[in-house]
């Protein structure tokens, strides 16, 4: 599986741009959630983010298919 990165982000399209500079490959948005509030994004992504935890690659980026972080997401 290619690495998928969790995170929130109130411009997500200038995040993704400062990642793929930063990361020098080609990357894209998978899935994408538009939350009421920053609460629920944050409480969000850490429920997703532990339930990744055995996908762990390093920080908020996982080595698993990008439907199995999307899952998790959606929780």
């Amino acid at each position: 599986p290619y690495p998928v990165k969790v995170g929130i982000s109130k411009d997500t399209v200038r995040r993704l741009a400062q990642h793929r500079k930063e990361k020098g490959v080609k990357l894209y948005v998978a899935h994408r959630i538009d939350f009421r509030c920053e609460f629920d994004a944050a409480k969000a992504e850490r429920i997703a983010l532990d339930i990744l935890s055995p996908w762990r690659v390093n920080g908020d980026w996982f080595s698993c298919d990008a439907r199995v972080a999307i899952s998790a997401i959606e929780r």
